[in-house]
């Protein structure tokens, strides 16, 4: 998710209804990243992102182990260069939480990643390169057994579907995705989730219903560049509520443990997405701390 929360030295208010009830979720693959089950009837799984230069790994780590103490339960790190291609071995070593590997433009560094053990890669599809290129990935990954995220993004499209829909839109998007599954059905590979992002709450909406009513794929949710402390904070719940969705990410650029904190908050306003155990879960978390821990 892409949340934030205002910054006060009281408790945040939480509701608790008396009772909660199962829900009605869409059938989808499961994926394991690190050991957590991402689809099918797993809970809700709450992601984030880094702030650190990923080369200054006693930075990163300390960061991830924030990130762990304030409720997250998978942590991505962006491979961008060869000091973070170098450096995430040893992230994935100390990391309390499964580590992603977030990769634009150079499939060496996924390989580096991959290499490194990371639970997951990160693909951008519209940045990645040749299908040649994309083949070396899935071919590392899955003699590994790590999992791929296809993470498009309405602002890194391919110019040719770029140029078929005019600009993006809810079916651009989702042929971008559905372009790169078909290279990773070709490969065998299977192990695959999904996200279709945009800065337009409603176009994200859209992109993400195609994806959910046309496929079986688990889904990554999130508004990306949410924008400011209170447009992020906003921009994410106004989306949330339309999905069963299966992993949510809080990355803003600020407030890093804030954050992920309320996560939990704004996946409880939509109980009816998660199973009955993780609801008593949530409960229970949001409870003791409302009771214990300051924003």
């Amino acid at each position: 998710m892409e949340i934030f929360i205002q910054n006060t030295t009281t408790p945040l208010p939480v509701a608790v209804p008396a009772e909660t009830k199962a829900a009605k979720r869409r059938s989808t693959r499961q994926v394991t990243v690190g050991g957590i089950n991402i689809g099918g009837n797993a809970p809700i799984s709450v992601q984030t992102m880094t702030k650190t230069k990923t080369g200054d790994v006693a930075a990163t780590v300390a960061q991830i182990v924030t990130a762990a103490e304030a409720g997250c339960d998978i942590v991505r790190v962006t491979v961008n260069d060869k000091e973070a291609a170098e450096a995430i071995a040893e992230i994935v070593r100390q990391s309390p939480i499964p580590v992603v590997a977030d990769i634009h433009f150079n499939h060496i560094f996924a390989l580096k990643a991959i290499e490194a053990n990371v639970a997951k890669v990160r693909l951008n599809p519209g940045n990645i390169g040749t299908r040649e290129r994309i083949h070396q990935v899935l071919h590392a990954a899955k003699e590994r057994g790590i999992p791929i995220r296809i993470g498009v993004n309405s602002g890194s499209l391919e110019e040719d579907i770029l140029n078929k829909h005019g600009y993006p839109t809810a079916e651009a998007l989702f042929e971008s995705a559905m372009r790169h599954v078909g290279i990773c059905d070709e490969a065998g590979f299977t192990d695959v989730i999904v996200s279709v992002k945009s800065t337009d709450v409603r176009l994200m909406i859209d992109a993400y219903r195609l994806v959910a009513q046309r496929t079986d794929i688990p889904l990554h949710l999130g508004v990306t560049e949410a924008g400011t402390f209170m447009a992020g904070t906003v921009s994410w719940p106004n989306g949330a509520p339309y999905f069963r969705g299966l992993r949510s990410r809080p990355t803003r650029t600020r407030c890093f443990n804030r954050k992920i904190r309320a996560s939990p908050s704004v996946i409880s306003a939509i109980p009816d997405r998660m199973t009955t155990d993780c609801q008593t879960k949530t409960w229970d978390w949001l409870k003791n701390w409302g009771r214990k821990t300051p924003v």
